[in-house]
């Protein structure tokens, strides 16, 4: 039966040692639990006391598609935090039923009683060490746009986002980059988000530039924040290939403010819709500008005294 074959795949997922030692009422109940795991795709932990009390053998199941090298660490590092002791015997493998497999063999410290911690609350925080990146960003983007709209934007996106950009930024980050995109054209589309940078970084802000259709020019776009009194300390740009659609680019400055400029959101917007003129050349690349900056204009009233200077 189909049911029989699922146990018969789960059981050959067990180390031969486990063969030999358990109790057959207790692998047989093991090959129940890593089926049910495996086709609900969940995470399955599984310790087991040594006769003489001296080992605790400690069984791990996950998606294979989540094996890697970072992975295994944050798991072996939550295992050792539950049972605490010497790891004196590690297998790790990809096995049956699309399953990943580490077996960590613990040498429980002398004069101590070998733990038993429950079971779920292993499983849990395994299961948040072993989720991709992506999972989070579905997870957010189903929250903030709905299950359509979350499959629709995965689809177009997230095989399209650079490694670099994942290690750069939250999922949460992305699930709102990946909404601003989504509101620009496929040609020629332009849009800013400015945001407070981490404590350790030397930039008093950063600036996301999303771009589509073409790339940012850096002998353009210098000049620009040059005369706003803006110095750009850094540039990452991130290069997204969508299938079937026009060049998309993310591009993060690191900008160092003036002395004295007190940034609020207010201010910040100014300077956006500042820039949103100058990179399309619809006002005049000069040092009036800095007064968006300096003096907390709108560009409006920037224009209006570069007006009054050339009749005067």
């Amino acid at each position: 039966s189909h049911t029989g074959r699922r146990l018969l795949a789960a059981i050959r997922t067990l180390p031969r040692d486990e063969l030999l030692e358990a109790p057959t009422t207790d692998l047989l109940r093991l090959a129940q639990l890593v089926v049910d795991r495996a086709e609900n795709g969940t995470v399955g932990v599984f310790g087991r006391i040594h006769l003489n009390r001296d080992f605790v053998s400690v069984l791990v199941y996950f998606p294979a598609e989540r094996f890697g090298p970072e992975t295994r660490r944050r798991v072996s590092a939550v295992i050792n935090q539950h049972w605490p002791g010497e790891i004196i015997g590690r297998d790790d493998r990809i096995v049956e039923l699309n399953l990943a497999r580490m077996q960590f063999l613990i040498a429980v410290r002398r004069g101590t009683q070998p733990p038993s911690p429950e079971r779920r609350t292993v499983e849990s925080e395994v299961a948040k060490v072993t989720r991709r990146w992506t999972d989070d960003l579905a997870d957010l983007l189903t929250l903030a746009s709905g299950e359509d709209a979350a499959e629709r934007i995965l689809r177009k996106y997230a095989g399209a986002l650079p490694e670099a950009y994942k290690e750069d930024f939250s999922a949460a980050t992305a699930a709102r980059d990946l909404g601003m995109l989504e509101e620009l054209p496929a040609e020629d589309g332009l849009t800013f988000d400015m945001y407070v940078p981490d404590d350790d970084d030397a930039a008093d802000r950063r600036l996301k530039v999303f771009r589509t259709g073409q790339s940012v020019s850096l002998a353009r776009a210098l000049p620009i924040f040059t005369l706003m009194g803006i110095e750009v300390l850094d540039e990452r740009p991130y290069f997204l290939e969508l299938t079937g659609r026009d060049e998309v680019w993310i591009y993060d400055f690191g900008l160092r403010l003036p002395p004295g400029c007190d940034f609020d959101k207010q201010r910040e917007a100014n300077v956006i819709d500042t820039l949103q003129l100058l990179w399309r050349g619809e006002i005049e690349q000069d040092g009036f500008n800095a007064l968006v900056v300096r003096a907390d204009l709108t560009w409006w009233q920037a224009n209006i005294l570069r007006t009054y200077a050339k009749y005067l």
